[in-house]
Protein backbone atom coordinates (compact mmCIF):
# COMPACT_ATOMS: atom_id res chain seq x y z
CA UNK A 1 0.00 0.00 0.00
CA UNK A 2 0.88 3.36 -0.56
CA UNK A 3 0.27 5.83 2.02
CA UNK A 4 0.87 9.96 0.31
CA UNK A 5 1.28 12.67 3.19
CA UNK A 6 1.04 16.55 1.91
CA UNK A 7 3.17 19.11 3.52
CA UNK A 8 2.74 22.81 2.90
CA UNK A 9 3.91 26.41 4.67
CA UNK A 10 1.07 28.07 6.71
CA UNK A 11 2.63 31.86 6.73
CA UNK A 12 5.33 32.14 4.39
CA UNK A 13 6.15 30.72 1.00
CA UNK A 14 9.61 31.57 0.36
CA UNK A 15 10.06 28.51 -2.75
CA UNK A 16 7.10 29.46 -4.85
CA UNK A 17 7.98 33.48 -4.43
CA UNK A 18 11.18 32.78 -5.75
CA UNK A 19 9.74 30.70 -8.92
CA UNK A 20 7.77 33.47 -9.41
CA UNK A 21 10.22 35.33 -9.50
CA UNK A 22 12.69 33.36 -11.81
CA UNK A 23 9.84 32.82 -14.35
CA UNK A 24 9.20 36.22 -14.61
CA UNK A 25 12.94 36.96 -15.13
CA UNK A 26 13.37 34.15 -17.48
CA UNK A 27 10.43 33.92 -19.25
CA UNK A 28 8.86 37.79 -18.65
CA UNK A 29 5.90 35.36 -17.51
CA UNK A 30 4.04 36.61 -14.59
CA UNK A 31 2.54 34.39 -12.29
CA UNK A 32 -0.04 35.22 -9.67
CA UNK A 33 0.30 32.48 -7.20
CA UNK A 34 2.19 29.61 -6.62
CA UNK A 35 1.77 26.97 -4.04
CA UNK A 36 4.16 24.69 -3.20
CA UNK A 37 3.24 21.32 -1.89
CA UNK A 38 6.17 18.63 -0.35
CA UNK A 39 4.69 15.20 -1.41
CA UNK A 40 5.96 11.73 0.56
CA UNK A 41 4.91 8.92 -0.80
CA UNK A 42 5.18 5.69 1.91
CA UNK A 43 5.04 2.41 0.57
CA UNK A 44 4.37 -0.53 2.90
CA UNK A 45 1.74 -1.73 5.37
CA UNK A 46 1.11 0.69 7.71
CA UNK A 47 -1.48 0.93 10.67
CA UNK A 48 -3.12 4.79 9.83
CA UNK A 49 -1.74 5.60 13.49
CA UNK A 50 1.77 4.79 11.90
CA UNK A 51 1.56 7.13 9.16
CA UNK A 52 0.20 9.41 11.54
CA UNK A 53 3.12 9.36 13.49
CA UNK A 54 5.44 9.78 10.48
CA UNK A 55 3.13 12.68 9.15
CA UNK A 56 3.54 14.77 12.17
CA UNK A 57 6.40 13.87 13.79
CA UNK A 58 9.20 13.11 10.91
CA UNK A 59 7.58 15.21 8.08
CA UNK A 60 6.23 18.58 9.63
CA UNK A 61 7.08 21.36 11.45
CA UNK A 62 4.10 22.06 13.10
CA UNK A 63 5.21 25.93 13.78
CA UNK A 64 5.57 26.38 9.93
CA UNK A 65 4.09 23.44 7.90
CA UNK A 66 0.32 22.31 7.99
CA UNK A 67 0.43 18.56 6.53
CA UNK A 68 -2.18 16.11 5.84
CA UNK A 69 -2.63 12.33 4.54
CA UNK A 70 -3.71 12.30 1.12
CA UNK A 71 -4.46 14.67 -1.58
CA UNK A 72 -6.42 17.37 0.67
CA UNK A 73 -4.26 20.42 -0.28
CA UNK A 74 -4.63 19.58 -3.85
CA UNK A 75 -8.36 19.10 -3.33
CA UNK A 76 -8.63 22.65 -1.85
CA UNK A 77 -7.15 24.39 -4.79
CA UNK A 78 -9.10 22.68 -7.73
CA UNK A 79 -6.17 21.21 -9.10
CA UNK A 80 -7.12 18.79 -12.15
CA UNK A 81 -4.05 16.72 -12.17
CA UNK A 82 -3.69 17.30 -15.67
Amino acid sequence: MVNRIEIKKKFNNPLGENLKKIIYEDLNFKIEDITVINLYLIKGDYTEEEIKKLEKNLFCDPVSEESRIGFSFAKELSFDYG
